[in-house]
C-alpha cells in the first residue's frame, strides 16, 4: 500500500526510481541485512553479560568493545581488498565472517569464559566493518550527485527499520527459545525475562534455579544467533553471485595502443 501511495503522490516521500540501480538496490539490502543481524546482536550479548557473566551495565558495555576494534579492522582491511578485487568478494567475505563469529557465539555456554566471547564478537565485528561501508559504496556510487543525498538518507532510513524489525524478531524468537527452555519454571516472573528470573530465584532462596535459568537464556541466545547467522549466510550467497567478484578493468588512458 505504501509503495503504490508513493507512486502516485505529487511529492512522494521516497523517491522509488532509485531502486531503478541494481547498485543501489542491491546495497541497500545488504546494509539493512547486516543491520538485522547486528541489532540481534546488540539485544542478546549484553544480557548475557549481565545475567551469566554477573557484570554491571557499564561492564557489558566495555565488554563490547571488541565489536568496535573488530569493525575497525574490518572496514581497513575491506578498503585494501576493494582496491584490488570487485565489492562481490569483500561483500562475500564480510558475510562469511559474520556468519561463522555467529555460529561460534552459538555454541557459548553458562560456563563459556569472556575471552572466547570476546573473540567471537570480534569477528562480527570484522564482517561488519567489510560489509557496512562496501554496501553503502555501492549503493551510492551508482547515484548521481544530485541524488546522492536522498539516496543516503533512504539508506539510513532502511537500515533503522532493518535494525527495529531485527529487534522484533530475534528478540520474539529469544524469548520463545527462553520460555520453551524453562521446563517446569516457565511461568512469571521467571518467563519474563532471563534477568527477573535470576532475581526471583535469588529471592525464593534456591540459588540452584539461577543456573537452570541461565541455561534456558545461553540456548535461547544460541538459538537466536543461528537465525541472524542463517541471513548472513543468505547474504553470502547472494553477494557471490549478484555483485561483482573482480574489479572492473581500468580505462584505458587516451592514445594508448589497444594492441600494446
Amino acid at each position: 500500500m505504501f509503495v503504490g501511495w508513493q507512486q502516485r503522490a505529487k511529492y512522494p516521500l521516497i523517491d522509488l526510481s532509485l531502486f531503478g540501480s541494481r547498485g543501489f538496490t542491491w546495497g541497500t539490502i545488504f546494509a539493512t541485512a547486516v543491520n538485522f543481524a547486528m541489532f540481534g546482536l546488540f539485544f542478546v550479548v549484553p544480557q548475557y553479560f549481565q545475567a551469566v557473566l554477573g557484570v554491571d551495565a557499564l561492564g557489558s558495555g566495555l565488554r563490547l568493545l571488541p565489536l568496535i576494534g573488530g569493525l575497525l579492522v574490518g572496514a581497513r582491511v575491506a578498503d585494501r581488498i576493494a582496491k584490488h578485487l570487485g565489492s562481490g568478494t569483500v561483500l562475500s567475505i564480510g558475510f562469511t565472517l559474520l556468519t561463522g563469529g555467529l555460529i561460534a557465539g552459538a555454541t557459548t555456554t553458562v560456563g563459556t569464559g569472556y575471552g572466547f566471547t570476546a573473540t567471537w564478537v570480534a569477528v562480527v565485528g570484522a564482517g561488519m566493518g567489510c560489509v557496512l561501508p562496501t554496501a553503502m559504496g555501492v549503493a551510492i556510487d551508482e547515484l548521481s550527485v544530485q541524488r546522492a543525498g536522498s539516496g543516503s538518507a533512504l539508506i539510513q532510513a532502511l537500515r533503522q527499520a532493518g535494525g527495529t524489525i531485527g529487534v522484533a524478531i530475534l528478540g520474539t524468537v529469544l524469548n520463545t527459545a527462553y520460555q520453551s527452555a524453562l521446563g517446569e519454571l516457565d511461568r512469571a516472573p521467571f518467563s519474563t525475562g532471563v534477568m527477573q528470573g535470576v532475581g526471583a530465584a535469588m529471592q525464593v532462596g534456591q540459588p540452584q534455579l539461577v543456573g537452570s535459568v541461565q541455561d534456558a537464556f545461553v540456548h535461547g541466545m544460541s538459538v537466536t544467533l543461528l537465525v541472524s547467522a542463517a541471513i548472513c549466510a543468505a547474504g553470502a550467497v547472494v553477494a557471490v553471485n549478484r555483485m561483482p567478484l573482480r574489479r572492473p578493468a581500468e580505462p584505458k588512458e587516451r592514445g594508448q595502443s589497444v594492441h600494446a
